[in-house]
């Protein structure tokens, strides 16, 4: 019975430490850039494009958590990699080989996917062992990130365009949430002796800049309405379910010092980002 108990909680921290809802999130993400590419896409390319963003995507959480387990011992304890006993050089060698397999899975759609995954896991490792410790530099590459996944999606589709807006509003809102992340873990960071914006600028500068970020978000989000890309639809949704509710999230960041607060916006934007592919979806004419 001890025995099965361990299992489960090993099941379970490893279900956190490749961070399962990321990884399902960027799926979806996925899904919706192929979707809206083109309905009638071909069943073995999405799954192969699946595969390819689990990997990944679980390969980049767990080696960026490898890197980050200084400063998670401050600003995040319960990590899987601090709270229960892995060995550490294990769980660097597995990420490799998912990453790995990641891009392995990205051969069987085409070349070009190829090169797109074999620069992601390359940015992925690049962003954990360097990038995130620079100025901007870790935000930016994220957000990028976000937003490749939509031209990747769009050209398993063979439409690229229509990955073009969704692409830039991933990259944006994302943008936003790492640097009001940044602002979360400031003292941990700081400890560790990062060069976040936070850190490097303060606090209330760096949430300006991300409060700004936002902003154009929400006044790019109504492009693709008026330029009739989408229906009313996404219109109504995109407005009462994504930029009114950004708009409270940073009320509240601003007004609410404390560190519980701030988890809970960054997590609200994360899910926020369900609601605006729902938008997407349904504003497909």
């Amino acid at each position: 019975m001890q025995e099965n108990q361990k299992k489960q909680n090993k099941i379970i921290s490893f279900i956190y430490l490749i961070r399962l809802n990321n990884t399902l999130i960027s799926i979806l993400s996925l899904i919706v850039a192929i979707y809206i590419g083109n309905n009638l896409f071909e069943t073995h390319k999405l799954i192969f494009a699946i595969l390819t963003i689990f990997f990944l995507s679980s390969g980049g959480n767990m080696i960026n958590d490898y890197y980050d387990i200084d400063t998670d011992r401050i600003n995040k304890p319960q990590r899987p990699l601090i709270a229960d006993s892995y060995n550490l050089r294990s769980i660097f060698r597995f990420s490799i080989v998912m990453l790995i397999i990641g891009i392995i899975f990205s051969a069987f759609i085409s070349p070009f996917t190829l090169i797109i995954a074999f620069v992601a896991s390359i940015l992925l490792f690049c962003y954990s062992k360097y990038c995130k410790r620079m100025l901007l530099l870790g935000n930016f590459v994220i957000a990028f990130l976000a937003g490749l996944l939509f031209i990747y999606g769009a050209l398993i589709a063979d439409n690229i365009v229509a990955g073009i807006f969704p692409a830039i509003l991933a990259f944006l809102i994302t943008f936003g949430r790492e640097i009001t992340k940044d602002i979360e873990d400031y003292e941990g960071d700081k400890e560790s002796g990062m060069h976040t914006l936070p850190i490097v600028v303060g606090k209330q500068k760096a949430f300006i800049i991300a409060a700004m970020t936002f902003l154009i978000l929400i006044g790019l989000s109504f492009v693709p309405y008026f330029m009739g890309i989408y229906n009313r639809w996404y219109f109504f949704i995109i407005v009462f379910g994504v930029d009114i509710v950004l708009l409270i999230l940073l009320i509240m960041f601003y007004l609410f010092d404390d560190i519980k607060t701030k988890r809970f916006v960054n997590n609200y934007i994360k899910y926020d980002m369900i609601i605006g592919l729902l938008a997407i979806i349904m504003g497909m004419k």
